[in-house]
């Protein structure tokens, strides 16, 4: 436990480093009988690094052990991204750093587009990593819900309730501001969905009757998940997710909560 501690702050202190603004959003993932809620993501702008961006993120990525097959890959991916996003996950016996690169999206892509790549490790296995890419998929409401169902294991209730919260969104937002993007993870099982919400408005509160058909379908005791989820209630959700984990496992996360923090 000291050591997953002792590296959640080794990337804090990191990024916190750089001297910059940055972001920081928590998350829970939830999968079968188990869930997840020591997660956190760290965003920054490259542009806010200025002149020296490309040589300062560089040398902070080599501090956090990025596996060394990732970096001359990472050099190049820091050179084309607008934003870089910092993530650690702790799992039952493990933790994770993860490693984002956003590229600048296209304002009304027809066609889908390569938005995010990331590399993942584990902290005390670097040999366990992968690549993962976040397509941006333009699709129409009808095509963004039958796209969800067909990630999941069956006719899921979690695709069904993912749908629902989707098309409060939509009446929220209008057509083509809601961005679904389709996540795989090389080498792995997963096949998975993101979207992001913030601009819906739609709280962790409004997700309750959501919070107990995810314990139920989970087999997770109701109080676990309401000890998580009540000192949040009032938090915006950020992104949803869903669909096959890299286990093979069908799992839901939620995000939440963004705040910006000076280093």
């Amino acid at each position: 436990m000291n050591e997953v501690l002792q590296a959640a702050d080794l990337l804090l202190d990191a990024v916190s480093s750089l001297r910059i603004p940055f972001g920081l959003e928590r998350s829970f993932r939830i999968g079968p009988g188990r869930i997840f809620d020591n997660r956190f993501l760290l965003s920054i702008s490259r542009g806010a690094l200025g002149a020296e961006a490309d040589r300062r993120l560089l040398e902070l990525v080599t501090r956090i052990d990025l596996p060394s097959e990732f970096v001359s890959s990472a050099d190049r991916l820091i050179r084309g991204s607008r934003f870089v996003h910092f993530g650690f996950e702790q799992e039952d016996q493990s933790a994770s750093f993860k490693l984002y690169f956003e590229r600048p999206a296209p304002l009304r892509p027809t066609a889908p587009v390569l938005l995010y790549e990331a590399f993942k490790w584990d902290i005390g296995n670097p040999a366990r990593r992968t690549v993962s890419r976040y397509v941006w998929n333009p699709l129409s409401p009808a095509q963004l819900a039958a796209r969800i169902h067909s990630m999941h294991t069956t006719d899921s209730e979690l695709a069904r309730l993912a749908v629902s919260i989707l098309d409060r969104a939509f009446q929220t937002l209008g057509q083509g501001d809601l961005r679904l993007l389709e996540v795989t993870d090389e080498g792995t099982a997963r096949q998975s969905w993101d979207v992001n919400l913030y601009a819906a408005n739609v709280r962790i509160v409004d997700l309750e009757q959501m919070v107990r058909a995810l314990s139920r379908h989970f087999a997770i005791d109701e109080p676990r998940v309401a000890e998580i989820c009540e000192p949040i209630r009032t938090s915006l959700v950020g992104h949803i997710a869903g669909g096959v984990h890299r286990d093979g496992n069908e799992f839901f996360t939620v995000y939440h909560g963004v705040e910006r923090r000076q280093g």
